[in-house]
């Protein structure tokens, strides 16, 4: 790994040490997004847990509000699609 290297003797020496820091950062930042990646992919929502759909464009939810919230894009009234008879 780059970054295991003496810390005085490096930073006597410009270049090389510009170019081990930006080495250090492109792998410690790729191993940062491969975690998150990971975390997203193992927490990503089933279709069990959206249980609000709208009746209009069948489009899913987890919460009441953000079902409630969609509606109102579609201009008409909240109460009927909460309690359709």
């Amino acid at each position: 790994m780059y970054l295991q290297f003496k810390f005085p003797l490096a930073a006597n020496e410009g270049k090389v040490w510009r170019f081990r820091i930006a080495i250090g950062a492109k792998e410690v930042e790729t191993r940062r997004l491969n975690e998150v990646k990971e975390r997203r992919a193992n927490s990503a929502p089933t279709l069990s847990l959206l249980t609000h759909r709208c009746l209009t464009c069948n489009r899913a939810f987890r919460a009441q509000i953000g079902l409630i919230s969609h509606l109102r894009t579609h201009r008409q009234s909240v109460s009927n699609y909460l309690h359709p008879n």
